[in-house]
């Protein structure tokens, strides 16, 4: 949150990840089309690979873990 005004990052790639711990990276194509339009840096690009294969090695890895993850975050909004 800055200034008060919440936003994110949106680094253009979209994880989908399946209740079989199967994970599916969607919008590549929009990725490279901005990088290739110049909209985007190649560091941003390599960012956004790079944040990519983060989580799929640490918090996707495991999909009972990423589970009990997420559902602690829907507790606290609930709350």
């Amino acid at each position: 949150m800055e200034d008060d005004i919440p936003f994110f990052y949106d680094l253009y790639l979209d994880l989908i990840v399946y209740p079989d711990g199967t994970i599916l990276t969607d919008d590549m194509d929009e990725l490279e089309d901005v990088l290739n339009k110049g909209d985007i840096s190649k560091q941003l690009f390599q960012r956004a690979i790079d944040t990519k294969e983060e989580l799929e090695n640490t918090l996707l890895s495991d999909i009972g873990s990423f589970e009990r993850y997420t559902k602690e975050l829907f507790d606290e909004t609930i709350i």
